[in-house]
């Protein structure tokens, strides 16, 4: 074998295996599964980066990819492309603002939109030290899922020692009050309050 390799593709990982174990089927069989994996991602590379200024042409499998390398917080793979595409855009930014108002409300504006919550901090509005209240209007469904995603994406958003308060009115209707607090990302307590 020749010392110099140029590239990730030109040598098989089988080639690199010692002599004495060169042999074993299955270590033959994971050789050959990480070949094909190291060829298709050194194509992807040559292709793709740089990543960012090249964002609109990646494909989605890629974008996913970026999405988890950027740790970002409150993606759904389930999303449209084009909003999977911000999120991981935005990523870098959104992780210098972490722990922020700034960063809540960015949170709060991809949920329920610009002009369809309210932010107050705890001293607006006479409530504990280390407590925000959002209070929001959504046409969307208030499902499960969606309070999860809202509260995966507000955990890493929000100040590690904040609590926040959440009411949620559908379309007008009688609020859904959440009051949530976590402390190293466990919830501490967790309490829904039909409001009437």
């Amino acid at each position: 074998m020749d010392n110099a390799i140029s590239r990730v593709d030109d040598v098989s990982l089988y080639e690199l295996l010692p002599e004495s174990i060169k042999g074993d089927d299955q270590l033959m069989a994971v050789c050959d599964a990480l070949d094909q994996q190291m060829t298709d991602i050194a194509e992807d590379i040559e292709v793709y980066l740089p990543f960012l200024p090249n964002l609109d042409n990646i494909p989605e499998r890629i974008v996913d990819l970026l999405a988890w390398q950027y740790h970002v917080d409150d993606y759904d793979p389930a999303a449209d492309i084009a909003i999977k595409r911000g999120r991981v855009m935005s990523a870098i930014a959104d992780h210098r603002i972490q722990g922020t108002p700034k960063a809540v409300k960015n949170v709060l504006d991809a949920m329920f939109g610009k002009d369809n919550y309210s932010m107050f901090e705890w001293f607006e509005y006479g409530g504990e030290p280390y407590h925000f209240r959002v209070v929001a209007t959504t046409s969307i469904e208030l499902t499960e899922d969606f309070m999860t995603r809202l509260e995966n994406a507000l955990v890493p958003a929000k100040n590690v020692r904040s609590w926040y308060d959440l009411s949620i009115a559908k379309n007008g209707n009688i609020p859904f009050t959440v009051n949530v607090g976590i402390v190293s990302h466990r919830i501490l307590m967790r309490r829904c309050v039909a409001q009437g």
